[in-house]
């Protein structure tokens, strides 16, 4: 699948944009501080109702502004659906499916999925076990059909125990290297490749499925986004992560510089500065 337009009112920094996307590779440059990761975040959004970067929707909501609005037009196939979220603090937020309204806003999981990549990942490796309990809560929420089904299986036992035996917050993710935990004991370049890993992982399941969740993948993969990435890594792993993301349908990259994009992810730029944005 690849997103073929987004527009956003008053989401985060931006007053208004309209951009068209192709497929392929879109590399959006910009000095820091100019919104790239803004126009990503909100893709991401319309995929999972959650931001990767702050915990409440407060923070999305230009200032000054009562609400933002944020319109994905995606394509599947022959298949194009137009997704809009209205996003209002201290109220409840508002869906709309090709100008219909839904009557609640999670009826629109689904029609778009990403895989994410940010610097915010090195949490996964080195944070709490909130965090990777919420990358698994935000992967489930992509995979809705590997938790109904065990929630369904479990029932019985949930209702007389009066508690949740499945889910994300029951667990948390182990990590490690040599045997070691990753936490405390892996380098920087160590907690990146396996916060990537990871995020490589989740592309792989949302694009080809799994044995255990019955084959519900259809269709092609996630939209990818790099947000910042290439900066934090050294040359083989940019190259590295190039290779095995460059036959994705659509990926999507922020970057301050076009340099920091490896050549083996050459395609259409954007730059985004002084709160706008121009294909180069």
């Amino acid at each position: 699948m690849h997103v073929s337009r987004l527009s956003l009112t008053d989401f985060r920094s931006w007053p208004q944009v309209d951009l068209d996307l192709d497929p392929g590779v879109t590399a959006f440059v910009g000095p820091n501080g100019q919104g790239k990761t803004n126009l990503v975040e909100a893709i991401g959004y319309v995929s999972t109702l959650s931001s990767h970067r702050v915990a409440s929707d407060a923070a999305l909501v230009r200032a000054g502004a009562p609400r933002a609005v944020v319109r994905v037009r995606a394509r599947r196939g022959d298949r194009e659906s137009l997704v809009e979220l209205e996003i209002a603090p201290g109220r409840a937020n508002r869906a709309q499916v090709n100008r219909a309204p839904v009557r609640r806003t999670r009826d629109v999981l689904g029609i778009v999925r990403t895989v994410v990549f940010a610097p915010e990942d090195l949490a996964l490796v080195k944070g709490d076990p909130d965090g990777r309990r919420r990358f698994l809560d935000a992967l489930l929420v992509q995979l809705e059909a590997g938790l109904l089904e065990a929630m369904r299986n479990l029932r019985r036992q949930e209702l007389d125990r009066g508690v949740n035996l499945v889910g994300p917050h029951r667990d948390d993710l182990l990590l490690g290297i040599n045997g070691l935990p990753a936490k405390g004991y892996a380098s920087h370049g160590e907690s990146w490749s396996l916060a990537l890993a990871l995020r490589l992982a989740s592309y792989e399941l949302l694009t080809h499925g799994d044995d255990d969740l019955g084959g519900w993948v259809e269709g092609s993969g996630p939209v990818l986004v790099l947000d910042d990435v290439f900066a934090e890594l050294d040359t083989s792993r940019r190259d590295r992560l190039a290779e095995l993301v460059a036959d994705a349908e659509q990926v999507l990259i922020t970057a301050a510089v076009a340099h920091d994009v490896p050549d083996g992810l050459a395609g259409a730029r954007v730059d985004v500065v002084d709160g706008t944005v121009r294909r180069a």
